[in-house]
């Protein structure tokens, strides 16, 4: 018995699987990385060898079959239809057929069916590529997005600093951002976080000329806020990393500089979910020598003096996205909006390990603590868009930034002064104007999140 093995390829190269087939020759498909897509690849391939003389007729009906459920999926979302082994199967039998006839043009190379089918095959195949490529060229017009989608796709793709056209988002910038000509500034020190509040800080001082402080960005993409290492955080912490963030820490100290403002998407560096993200989630190693070294550094910054303000984590959720939201369907107009607005108390939930943690520091340095979520979210949900229809976010843990620009209103008072900020914003939930140091170390954890829920001593 001779086998014969060829593998289908979509992009991953992965390993062969070879089954006997008909006139004993062989017939092989791709695997691909995911258990359950090899197992199901597996039973395919011996139902197919099971059934002599009607493996072709069964590879060209599961192929169709598959691939109408991998449609029907995509309307649901992208991701279950790529997780689904069945909506993928038609991959499999796709590359069985080719293998199929290409061991029947081995045993009978005068075969006039096996030729016209696998040449059919081959020019709908080139088809396809050329109809695709023409269509990324722009030379085939797409299906349009309707109005009510089009503004999902342009929030993620914007970008929180003007002028840098060709991005989505700009990861850092070459140096330091200065906004305005003052004697006295404030520093924003973060990630992405800081980055989306960009926008806000700009207008603001824009509306206000006759601010008495400017404003300076020290903040790159992906780049957590602290000096020490964290193990799990994917480069977060990477050498390059803790030296901006050490150099901005050092700028801070500087005798302009009285007000320092701290964000991050903290649970991105800091917990790891074992299974779902909308359960709490447990502290990286290495999370509790960086919640340590920030500590000192801001004790350190108000020792010297300066305002420091600590932002809890923004929202996260992937239905905050305004690209899950988007599902294609087959019929005019090809796309419809899901809007699904997570549980306050799921995403509170799952980040409490860090929030406790952060506003412990608060509580033994008294640095001021804002919380998004206040401002974000209402009593029960968090909403992926504001009253007015529009989206929030730009991905799963970003903010729009023309949201941020017109909306969030939270930050204000830090450019403009110490005194109270005045209660604007358009869903906001919350007391603007209670900001408020912790003072004290004598109270739990525990007793600090409760006093500042009930009396509205953090934002």
């Amino acid at each position: 018995m001779r086998d014969l093995s060829i593998t289908f390829l979509t992009g991953i190269a992965t390993p062969t699987f070879t089954l006997p087939c008909l006139e004993d020759s062989a017939i092989s498909g791709l695997s691909v990385s995911k258990n359950s897509f090899i197992c199901s690849g597996h039973f395919f391939l011996m139902l197919i060898w099971k059934l002599k003389g009607r493996q072709l007729a069964l590879i060209i009906g599961s192929t169709a079959i598959s691939f109408i459920i991998n449609v029907v999926m995509v309307t649901q979302g992208m991701g279950g239809a790529y997780y689904h082994p069945w909506a993928r199967l038609w991959q499999l039998s796709l590359g069985g057929a080719f293998a199929y006839m290409q061991s029947c043009r081995v045993a009978d190379l005068h075969s006039p069916n096996i030729n016209l089918v696998a040449g059919a095959l081959c020019v709908a195949m080139l088809a396809c590529g050329v109809g695709g490529y023409l269509m990324f060229l722009g030379v085939i017009p797409t299906r349009a997005v309707p109005n009510d989608a089009q503004k999902f796709v342009l929030a993620s793709m914007e970008d929180w600093l003007t002028g840098t056209p060709g991005t989505s988002w700009t990861r850092a910038s070459v140096k330091l951002i200065t906004l305005g000509a003052s004697a006295r500034y404030v520093l924003y020190i973060g990630d992405s976080n800081m980055q989306q509040y960009y926008p806000r800080i700009e207008k603001m001082l824009a509306d206000h000329p006759l601010n008495s402080r400017g404003a300076i960005f020290a903040a790159r993409d992906w780049c957590a806020p602290v000096e020490s290492d964290i193990p799990d955080s994917s480069g977060a912490t990477s050498p390059g990393c803790r030296a901006f963030v050490h150099n901005a820490f050092e700028y801070a100290k500087e005798p302009k500089v009285d007000t320092v403002v701290i964000s991050a998407c903290w649970r991105c560096y800091f917990l790891s979910f074992e299974d779902s993200p909308l359960r709490s989630g447990r502290l990286n190693p290495g999370a509790e020598e960086a919640f340590s070294s920030l500590q000192r550094e801001i004790g350190s910054l108000l020792h010297a003096g300066k305002r420091v303000y600590l932002i809890l984590g923004t929202p996260v959720s992937a239905d905050l996205d305004p690209r899950s939201m988007l599902r294609r369907v087959i019929v005019p107009p090809g796309f419809r909006v899901v809007i699904s607005s997570p549980k306050r108390s799921d995403l509170a939930a799952a980040v409490e390990p860090i929030t406790s943690r952060l506003l412990k520091i608060a509580q033994v340095t008294g640095a001021k603590v804002i919380d998004p979520m206040r401002s974000l979210c209402n009593v029960t949900t968090c909403s992926p868009v504001s009253p007015k229809a529009e989206p929030v976010y730009h991905d799963w843990f970003n903010l729009s930034p023309s949201y941020v620009r017109e909306n969030v209103r939270f930050l204000d008072g830090t450019p403009l002064g110490p005194g109270p900020m005045q209660n604007s914003a358009s869903h906001y939930n919350g007391d603007d104007g209670a900001v408020r140091r912790f003072r004290g170390t004598s109270l739990s954890t525990s007793e600090v999140l409760v006093g500042a829920t009930a009396f509205g001593l953090y934002i």
